[in-house]
């Protein structure tokens, strides 16, 4: 069985695919006051998050990412696959938008992390 729930939030979305054998794909990161990516993986008590698709590097897309990849590393919850924009070079996406100071970390760790997987 699979279990599709789409979010709203402020700007940007999420949608969580849930398979019934424990499985789970987060559809981008949006965040708002009602929702946020990290408190559901943590609700859901999930092991592991089998897919991040990230569409799109803007705030109002990655707005619950360093949130997540804060949880994700404190509580030991792997992220075995990213799935990003492949139209979007990771080393300029500083020039793309202006981050908050927290987001830029997080964006500076995930190309950290993408470097090394493709070493």
């Amino acid at each position: 069985m699979i279990d599709i729930k789409i979010f709203e939030v402020e700007q940007g979305f999420c949608a969580a695919i849930d398979t019934s054998d424990r499985h789970t794909i987060l559809i981008d990161c949006g965040s708002g006051s009602q929702f946020k990516p990290s408190q559901y993986i943590w609700q859901r008590r999930c092991h592991a998050l089998d897919y991040l698709v990230l569409p799109a590097y803007t705030k109002d897309h990655l707005a619950g990412f360093p949130e997540l990849a804060s949880q994700s590393w404190q509580h030991d919850i792997p992220i075995h696959f990213l799935v990003a924009n492949p139209t979007v070079n990771l080393k300029k996406l500083s020039n793309l938008k202006p981050f908050t100071s927290q987001l830029n970390k997080s964006l500076i760790t995930l190309t950290d992390i993408q470097s090394n997987d493709r070493n």
